[in-house]
């Protein structure tokens, strides 16, 4: 059903069916994700592009199926302050605000100088890329910003978001299998960290925020594949969560029960011997109770 769907969503053209391309994508076979993702990325609506923005890792700018490149922005400001503004999309940001994030101690009228040069260089760059509604996008309204009020704009971190807390309240139901479609979709949007590569304040703050739902959302999700007996990708999400904190002992954990689960017991007291040189060497610790359960399972298992 999957498959002649997607079909007839390429046939018919994706604009009119991103609802349903993202329903699909959590609904989706492993084999035709690729697909799914590919529509999404290049969907954009009947008129103007659909400006997009990624910033689950390093800060991307899409107009319909084209990357903005990093090199058309005059300054990083003007780049990372849409990043800003995407995070209260459809909100009024007050300029004050915005000028104390990006120009902290500068004069007012400086400041305020500096703020609409940086939002002219902006919509500069999006007209330039082909952006038409970029007067309609960025609004500058008495003392106030407004991104995205009167036109379209997708973020992979509101959808991020979205997708956890649906996640959560189905997982709270009991109903595990749309649980766990939630949570990949949401996994799959994480590429690394918020806006690894800009080193502003506002975005350290936002970014340990983040790293906290990402967490969240990885825990959750190797949870639910544990119970569905989705262990190869146990393991994949397992590994991810120790390359953030490598002394995640319930990461450790899991893996080795998926090693156990898969009959690769030896893998399982390897992990445990990472998991006990982890936490002696960066916390002075000895491994959990229930880690040392396992490592005694994984002996049995051999």
């Amino acid at each position: 059903a999957c498959r002649l769907l997607l079909e007839l969503i390429e046939r018919a053209g994706p604009s009119a069916f991103l609802p349903a391309l993202q329903r699909l994508f959590g609904n989706a076979p492993d084999e035709l994700r690729p697909r799914v993702e590919q529509l999404i990325a290049g969907h954009h609506p009947v008129g103007a592009p659909t400006l997009r923005l990624f910033s689950l890792g390093p800060f991307e700018v899409w107009i319909g199926d084209q990357r903005v490149s990093e090199r058309v922005w005059r300054t990083s400001r003007s780049r990372f302050m849409l990043a800003c503004l995407a995070l209260r999309a459809g909100k009024p940001v007050l300029s004050e605000s915005i000028i104390e994030q990006f120009w902290p101690g500068v004069r007012p009228d400086a400041g305020k100088k500096n703020l609409s040069q940086t939002l002219s260089d902006m919509r500069k760059v999006l007209l330039e890329a082909g952006l038409d509604t970029v007067d309609e996008l960025v609004v500058r309204k008495h003392e106030f910003v407004v991104l995205g009020e009167e036109a379209p704009v997708w973020h992979d971190l509101d959808s991020f978001t979205t997708e956890l807390d649906k996640a959560k309240q189905l997982q709270q139901r009991g109903e595990l299998r749309q649980a766990y479609q939630r949570l990949r979709a949401a996994y799959g949007l994480v590429r690394g960290d918020y806006l690894e590569d800009c080193t502003m304040e506002w975005a350290h703050t936002q970014r340990r925020e983040l790293e906290r739902q990402t967490t969240e959302c990885f825990e959750l999700l190797a949870g639910v594949c544990r119970e569905l007996g989705h262990y190869p990708e146990l393991v994949e999400v397992a590994l991810r969560l120790l390359e953030r904190d490598p002394c995640h002992q319930p990461a450790h954990r899991l893996l080795m029960e998926a090693h156990i689960a898969q009959q690769r017991p030896e893998l399982a007291l390897r992990q445990y011997e990472q998991a006990r040189l982890a936490l002696q060497n960066e916390l002075q610790a000895e491994p959990s109770t229930e880690l040392m359960r396992v490592y005694q399972l994984a002996k049995m298992s051999l």
